[in-house]
């Protein structure tokens, strides 16, 4: 998540009150998008991070996919777009301030960045 010119991993910001993880769900899809740069982009109108491989792109089931197609890609550089935050005072300023929200207000303060 990008908040405050920052990002944040979501798990980071659970608090199990405004902010919780959902541990039934029939289904989940999610698309990792990855652009030319590292950018922030809206996912459903959240502010949040275009995949980078960061050696992480092994992870996926399909990752063969991405060898096939580019058998030359060299490892590049990883240049984030924004800092990256996840532990610390400034989490914990984010977190409070998350927090200190009605519940109502935390989805559309996330939405709007």
């Amino acid at each position: 998540m990008y908040l405050e010119g920052v990002l944040v991993p979501a798990q980071a910001l659970v608090n199990g009150t405004s902010i919780v993880r959902l541990t039934q769900v029939d289904h989940v899809a999610y698309f990792h998008v990855e652009l030319k740069t590292h950018d922030i982009l809206l996912a459903e109108g959240a502010p949040a991070e275009s995949f980078v491989d960061d050696d992480s792109r092994g992870m996926f089931h399909n990752a063969h996919e991405y060898a096939e197609r580019y058998p030359n890609e060299r490892k590049a550089t990883v240049q984030y777009c924004a800092p990256r935050v996840e532990d610390g005072a400034q989490l914990e300023a984010i977190r409070q301030r998350l927090n200190s929200l009605p519940v109502a207000q935390c989805v559309s303060t996330a939405r709007a960045g």
